[in-house]
């Protein structure tokens, strides 16, 4: 029981500690939910450990080394609980500094008198080192924490119900509530209904996890659907209706949105540090990979044959060097094939172009390179063939 009990714990404890460390990794570090959710499910994992352990203990020495162990991750747990929901309320400045002062300092000021060696005993049985409460005032302390928290987080509740305006506000207010719910049921039947010099099986470990859980997915939906730089602009990306990639400074693919790999029909993970002269025909355009790409270009696809137009964005640090394009790639390829088309039909078309891929589709070319010369295309690839 005492193992199947620690595993339990362990595993719980691991998962929050993994969830709470990829929301922070993932997530914008700029907002201060994600870094309570950090610590909510940072003492959660403290509150696991240490309760897991607790149970595997065979002396009351190393069982109350790990019950203050635990406790830190509950006053942690707590403490982290009141802000995110403090940082989702949005309270007040003034309100917000008397609430989180009392559940910050009293958990401070709660932790050594409930940690006190004679507020519990302890008893090795088949089922693992227990606790047993002891008939002592320090508990009473404790308790008053408890309820003056409680109290704060239903005030806090309250204000959210009255502020809500949204749909998702009104669904997340609610998960709270059953959030805070969890966790209170699990506090009282660990600390209030137990009689003095009783076993007290920890309840609260286990809900707690699940409270986290809860806490976890309502964060992430919250930040979906919140407007930020970061969600808002990879909206943007993914949903340009034109190819677009961005490389790194060594001028290979970074990042490539659905219509890049649709385009160049290679998969996503394959296209990734693919350089770009892998792609496009640059060999009069590509003069290394640390120099800037031109503005604007025009060659041809090596993958599709197409022929395209790219515009570069160039993006440059503080100090003006260079760390990665943005290219927008537009397919000239039906532009040119209808000018081809309305020529054939007996249409003059007259282009102006810098791009010497684009005289494969004249019939004449106006050279003004050396002096002016009118020619064929054929006599001007003859010639620049000689050159």
């Amino acid at each position: 029981m005492e193992i199947l009990l620690t595993i339990i714990l362990l595993c719980s404890g691991t998962v929050s500690l993994v969830l709470a460390v990829t929301n922070l990794l993932y997530e914008d570090k700029h907002v201060k939910s994600n870094w309570y959710i950090f610590l909510f499910g940072f003492f959660s994992f403290i509150w696991s450990l240490g309760m897991g352990l607790f149970t595997l203990q065979d002396y009351g020495s190393e069982a109350m080394f790990y019950r203050k162990f635990y406790f830190i991750g509950i006053f942690g747990f707590l403490v982290s609980v009141e802000l995110l929901l403090a940082e989702m309320v949005k309270l007040g400045k003034t309100f917000r500094f008397i609430t989180n002062s009392y559940v910050l300092f009293g958990a401070l000021l709660t932790y050594p008198i409930i940690t006190h060696p004679s507020t519990a005993n302890f008893l090795l049985t088949k089922q693992g080192m227990i606790c047993i409460t002891t008939d002592n005032a320090k508990r009473i302390y404790y308790n008053i924490y408890l309820v003056g928290y409680t109290i704060i987080l239903l005030v806090e509740l309250i204000l959210w119900f009255l502020k809500k305006k949204r749909r998702r506000e009104i669904i997340a207010s609610r998960i709270y509530f059953l959030i805070v719910l969890g966790v209170g049921i699990g506090l009282f039947f660990d600390t209030f209904i137990m009689k003095n010099n009783q076993f007290t099986f920890p309840l609260s470990a286990i809900t707690q996890t699940l409270a986290f859980l809860v806490a976890y997915v309502v964060a992430r939906r919250t930040n979906i659907s919140s407007i930020s730089v970061r969600n808002l602009s990879n909206y943007i990306y993914a949903s340009v209706n034109v190819p677009m990639i961005i490389l790194n400074e060594r001028q290979q693919i970074e990042l490539s949105n659905a219509k890049a790999v649709q385009f160049f029909d290679i998969p996503e993970e394959k296209l990734k540090k693919t350089p770009i002269q892998n792609l496009f025909d640059m060999t009069k355009i590509f003069k290394g990979e640390h120099c800037e790409l031109p503005n604007v270009m025009e060659c041809e696809c090596i993958t599709n044959k197409r022929m395209c137009k790219i515009e570069v964005s160039h993006i440059h640090d503080k100090y003006d060097e260079h760390l990665s394009d943005i290219l927008v790639i537009t397919d000239l390829t039906e532009m040119y094939e209808y000018i081809e088309k309305l020529n054939k039909e007996g249409m003059t078309i007259i282009m102006i172009s810098h791009d010497m891929e684009a005289v494969k589709y004249a019939t004449h070319v106006l050279d003004f390179e050396d002096n002016i010369s009118f020619m064929t295309r054929e006599s001007y690839d003859a010639r620049k063939a000689v050159r």
